[in-house]
């Protein structure tokens, strides 16, 4: 259920850089970064939500027992990667939402105003049926877009069913 209204919504010109220029200035505290494909982030073990206690406890007896670190480990990386999963952790809780509720809001927008040009594009085709000089053209010229809008759907569409059959069929 929606509870707000982004009918009287905006955002000023001043206010779209200023929000630009704090998420570059952000990305810049962040160079490293890492970028990781679909088929590396699937392989990868996953640390659930308990899973960071168990990390914390295993350093803290590793320090306690460095009989049981193996010369591979570093329990100083560790400890350090560690604090900064911590961080990350802690500006990922402000974001994730916020991200949430930017995308929600786009799609809200966006199925508006398709809801809304569609409702124009009917009334055109109705009053170009009714002989409404002017009407043919703005007709075939949506028609033409519209046409193209669902064409490179069901091309998406296909081309995923496709790739569902041939995954089925290994």
């Amino acid at each position: 259920m929606i509870t707000k209204s982004i009918d009287d919504a905006s955002l000023t010109k001043e206010n779209e850089e200023l929000t630009v220029q704090s998420i570059n200035a952000a990305q810049a505290v962040f160079p490293w970064l890492i970028g990781l494909t679909l088929e590396v982030r699937q392989s990868l073990p996953k640390m659930g939500k308990g899973g960071l206690d168990f990390v914390e406890r295993t350093l803290i007896y590793g320090k306690e027992h460095p009989n049981l670190v193996t010369a591979f480990q570093d329990l100083d990386t560790q400890d350090h990667k560690l604090g900064l999963l911590k961080q990350i952790q802690r500006v990922l809780s402000i974001l994730e939402p916020f991200c949430e509720e930017l995308s929600d809001t786009y799609m809200l927008l966006g199925t508006e105003a398709y809801a809304s040009a569609r409702v124009f594009y009917n009334t055109a085709k109705a009053a170009a049926k009714m002989g409404v000089p002017g009407c043919d053209v703005i007709v075939k010229d949506l028609a033409e877009r519209y046409k193209k809008q669902f064409s490179s759907t069901e091309k998406k569409g296909k081309a995923s069913k496709a790739e569902n059959n041939s995954a089925e069929n290994l």
